[in-house]
């Protein structure tokens, strides 16, 4: 087999630098306002396209960047992208205001941060943007409306507005949107809807009929930082969050905080629990291995950038483990969130600025090792 699926576990790649290996290779022209590398620096995540085997990403916001441009990084080794960033869209024209939600030229959102609230739908083959980041524009106002991307969309040279690439979905009708904390969301698999969380409540979306659904009303977690946060599958399904000094998990079920009380806000990692104190760690989830698998350099610890975070979702044990091969590049400053992506197979990514490769960390055994090199996809 050939990089990055011949890794062992704990080995880190850096991709080659050939091609379009960064995002900045792929930047349109000319800049539609603000500062080409704040499309990661201001406070973005990212999505996993699993129908194209595409990491997804888009957006700035406030007022570091204006663009709304999608752009892809494709890990299937039968795809001619293989390695490489594409521009699906081109950036819309900007209002002459800001602080608005949607560019008037063509009808699709304005840039906004997305911290941990973008994701990928599968049975849609959607992108979506949740409430909560803040809008392109002086006053960093929070976004209010949820819009869709449609993911078989390439049309590199054209804004997404105008190839009817987005579409704006039901805004919640009660359900407040974030204040002074970065949403959280999650797709729940089990049951095809979207968590949403911030420090107002928590609601779940169903984009089968585009509807909320307010689940919960409170106050219990810290409202001025933010968070990494990942879902876990089982009976129930669970929505954890850790990051500055916090961990804590939420049942999918009754929408209760799990194992532990509101006042002290804590889940109850318990080993080497360092991961806990970065702002906005990357994490992912391996269900064979039922582990979380938490990224965020020196940032959580350690002495080396290599160095990662095993939990036992059963046990609540912490571990920190010492990664081997290439050092990753330093986190961003302003959080990892989604951008340290699982891909499958106990294989998973992670990319720090526009200007940079992408890294590959092996966190568990492949089960499938295909002679042709292909990646399973099986996301487990």
């Amino acid at each position: 087999m050939a990089k990055p699926f011949d890794l062992a576990v704990g080995e880190w790649w850096a991709a080659t630098a050939t091609g379009n290996y960064r995002i900045s290779d792929v930047y349109p022209s000319p800049n539609p306002g603000g500062t080409q590398t704040a499309i990661i620096n201001a406070w973005s995540g990212a999505a996993f396209d699993s129908s194209r085997n595409d990491i997804l990403v888009c957006n700035g916001g406030h007022t570091d960047y204006a663009g709304n441009e999608v752009y892809a990084y494709n890990v299937d080794p039968l795809d001619g992208n293989f390695l490489q960033w594409r521009r699906k869209s081109f950036p819309s024209t900007r209002d002459d205001g800001t602080n608005v939600e949607e560019y008037s030229g063509d009808g699709s959102p304005s840039a906004r941060h997305t911290y941990n609230s973008i994701s990928y739908d599968p049975v849609s083959d959607q992108m979506f943007l949740l409430p909560g980041g803040y809008v392109w524009g002086s006053t960093g106002n929070f976004s209010s409306q949820l819009y869709a991307f449609d993911c078989a969309t390439e049309t590199p040279n054209t804004a997404q507005g105008e190839a009817g690439a987005w579409t704006q979905k039901t805004t919640p009708a009660s359900f407040p949107q974030s204040d002074s904390v970065a949403p959280m969301a999650v797709y729940d698999s089990a049951n095809e809807v979207f968590v949403q969380y911030c420090n107002k409540g928590l609601a779940t979306y169903d984009p089968a009929t585009d509807t909320w659904t307010n689940q919960t009303s409170f106050d219990d977690i810290n409202s001025t930082a933010n968070y990494g946060v990942v879902y876990v599958p089982g009976s129930p399904p669970h929505m954890v969050l850790i990051g500055a000094t916090f961990t804590q998990a939420k049942r999918l079920d009754t929408f209760a905080t799990s194992d532990n009380s509101v006042s002290s806000g804590s889940w109850g990692i318990t080993g080497s629990t360092a991961i806990q104190d970065a702002t906005a760690p990357g994490l992912i989830y391996c269900t064979r291995a039922n582990k979380i698998f938490g990224w965020a350099g020196l940032l959580s610890g350690g002495t080396d950038r290599r160095d990662y975070y095993e939990i036992d979702y059963a046990t609540k044990v912490s571990t920190l483990r010492t990664g081997t091969g290439d050092i990753p590049t330093a986190p961003n400053g302003n959080g990892t969130y989604s951008k340290f992506v699982y891909l499958g197979d106990g294989l998973c990514a992670v990319f720090n600025s526009t200007t940079e490769t992408v890294y590959f960390l092996r966190v568990a055994e492949s089960i499938n090792a295909p002679a042709n090199n292909q990646l399973s996809w099986i996301r487990a």
